[in-house]
C-alpha cells in the first residue's frame, strides 16, 4: 500500500515539474525580452535628433512606444506569476485532497480490517467449541460401540450357552 502511494505521489510530482518547469523557461524568455526592451528605451532616452541636439515629437514617440512594449512585457509576466500562483494553489489543493481521500481510504480499510478480525475471532471461538462438542460425542460413540459390542457378546454369549 505505501509503495502505491509512493509511487503515485512520483507519478504526479513529475506531472507537476514538468508543468512547472515549462512556466519557469517561458517567464525566463518574457524577463529576457523585457531587459532587452529597456535597453532600448534607455538608448531611446538617449537618442536626440533634433537641431542643436534637442529631441523631436518622434524621438518622444518612440520612447513612449518603447515603454508600451514594456507595460505589454510586465503584463505578460504578471500573467505567467498568476498561472504560476495558480497552479500552485490547484497543485495543494490536490495535495490536500488527495491525503483526505488516502486517510478515508486508510480509515475505512482500517474498519473492515478491526471487523474481518473480529469475525475471525468470532469463528476461531465457535471453532474451539465444535472441536470440544466432537471429542465428547466421540466418546460417547465409543462408549456406545463398546456397549454395542458387549450386548452383542452377552446375546451371542447366552446362545452359545443354550445350545
Amino acid at each position: 500500500m505505501k509503495r502505491l502511494i509512493l509511487f503515485m505521489l512520483i507519478c504526479v510530482n513529475s506531472v507537476f515539474a514538468s508543468t512547472n518547469d515549462s512556466l519557469r523557461t517561458e517567464l525566463a524568455e518574457l524577463l529576457k525580452a523585457r531587459q532587452k526592451l529597456f535597453e532600448e528605451y534607455t538608448t531611446s532616452l538617449d537618442q536626440k535628433s533634433g537641431i542643436f541636439g534637442n529631441k523631436t515629437k518622434n524621438d518622444l514617440r518612440d520612447s513612449q512606444d518603447k515603454l508600451r512594449e514594456i507595460v505589454t512585457a510586465d503584463n505578460k509576466i504578471m500573467g505567467v506569476l498568476n498561472r504560476t500562483v495558480d497552479f500552485r494553489n490547484y497543485e495543494k489543493v490536490n495535495l490536500k485532497y488527495d491525503a483526505t481521500s488516502y486517510s478515508q481510504r486508510i480509515d475505512n480499510l482500517t474498519k473492515f480490517n478491526e471487523s474481518l478480525v473480529k469475525q475471525n475471532t468470532e469463528y476461531a471461538d465457535e471453532i474451539l467449541g465444535y472441536k470440544a462438542s466432537m471429542k465428547k460425542y466421540r466418546l460417547y460413540n465409543i462408549l456406545m460401540g463398546a456397549l454395542l459390542v458387549m450386548i452383542i457378546g452377552f446375546v451371542g454369549l447366552k446362545k452359545y450357552f443354550k445350545s
